[in-house]
């Protein structure tokens, strides 16, 4: 099992780094070489520690089916051996991906469950793990006094356990949860602090997050050349661990950011790329949030018919994702369209 074990902390370290593909290639290799020992606790032990891994990486490069399929088989094969532990991780495992599909009751029935077992079990880190996780959905539910709330808690564990990675990956998700709140000048303190700490232990793919969050809040604080400068340092970080999602959105923002530079043909040359991405990874909330862009980029140049299109079926995506705030908002647009001359 010594082969099986080191293929499994390789899986580990291509997932600390971001690599979704070096992840799955090394489970891939655990799964091939557990082929004998199917049948062994070991062996089943070993084997869902490995899917849960892959359940992620795969959710990161927008597998979503394949996803689900293997953390569903990691929590069958825990509950088989009374892994209580395992389970927790399994399920919170789920609670992502359904979050990533935006299916947010799932998602915190997963999680609440999750955290059950994780604390039952007594895994502090795990506790954590699912805390910070959680942040994430009430911050994209937009209860972001739950999502402040559920982060610092991870924080006072993630301190305790001395895992600095963790610590960082909670300091880009606060930066995000103030980014949506607009507490601008807030946020670009604490992605401050994730990017020295990134820098400190050396996890290039959180430093990558936290510039793209930079770029974004400078984008509001209407500093498009150095919102640009920050999105060129996530571009080249989130594409060398093959991102897909972060590069999706990093060319998202880069669309913006030249709409706001007036450089129409940048804006829509980044607005396709992020399309065609998007397109692959069946996540709609995000092919919304890219044609509500597409119309304020229309909008500013006085294309108002191309406006009213693109930023009308945003609208309806988003209020079939039941995404209601959203599709609030980018109505605001619409009536700015239907109103200037």
């Amino acid at each position: 099992m010594d082969r099986v074990k080191e293929y499994i902390r390789r899986a580990e370290v291509e997932l600390k780094n971001g690599n979704w593909l070096g992840t799955h290639r090394a489970v891939m290799k655990v799964i091939d070489l557990l082929q004998e020992h199917q049948e062994e606790p070991e062996g089943k032990r070993l084997l869902s520690e490995a899917l849960r891994l892959n359940a992620y990486a795969e959710s990161r490069f927008g597998d979503f089916k394949s996803a689900v399929a293997d953390a569903k088989r990691a929590l069958e094969l825990s509950q088989g051996l009374s892994d209580i532990e395992g389970e927790a991780d399994a399920l919170r495992r789920l609670g992502y991906v359904h979050w990533q599909k935006t299916d947010y009751p799932m998602a915190l029935e997963f999680y609440e469950t999750a955290l059950k077992k994780a604390n039952e079990a007594k895994a502090r880190k795990l506790v954590g793990q699912t805390m910070i996780e959680l942040g994430n959905l009430y911050n994209s539910m937009n209860d972001f006094e739950k999502a402040r709330m559920s982060y610092l808690q991870a924080a006072v564990i993630m301190k305790e356990e001395k895992d600095l990675n963790e610590l960082a990956r909670i300091y880009n998700n606060l930066g995000d949860l103030y980014l949506r709140a607009k507490r601008y000048k807030d946020s670009l303190k604490v992605l401050e602090q994730c990017i020295t700490l990134a820098d400190q232990i050396g996890d290039q793919t959180i430093k990558g997050w936290a510039a793209f969050n930079s770029a974004s809040n400078l984008l509001k604080l209407g500093k498009p050349h150095e919102a640009l400068e920050h999105l060129n340092t996530a571009m080249t970080i989130l594409r060398r661990s093959d991102d897909r999602i972060g590069v999706m959105t990093t060319y998202l923002v880069y669309g913006a950011v030249y709409t706001a530079l007036k450089e129409w043909d940048n804006a829509m040359a980044s607005f396709k790329k992020a399309s065609a991405i998007v397109k692959d990874l069946q996540m709609p909330h995000m092919e919304a949030e890219i044609l509500g862009e597409m119309g304020k980029m229309y909008a500013a140049m006085g294309d108002r018919p191309a406006a009213r299109d693109n930023i009308s079926k945003a609208i309806a995506m988003y209020e079939n994702a039941g995404l209601k705030k959203e599709a609030a908002e980018l109505r605001s647009a619409l009536d700015d369209v239907g109103t200037k001359h």
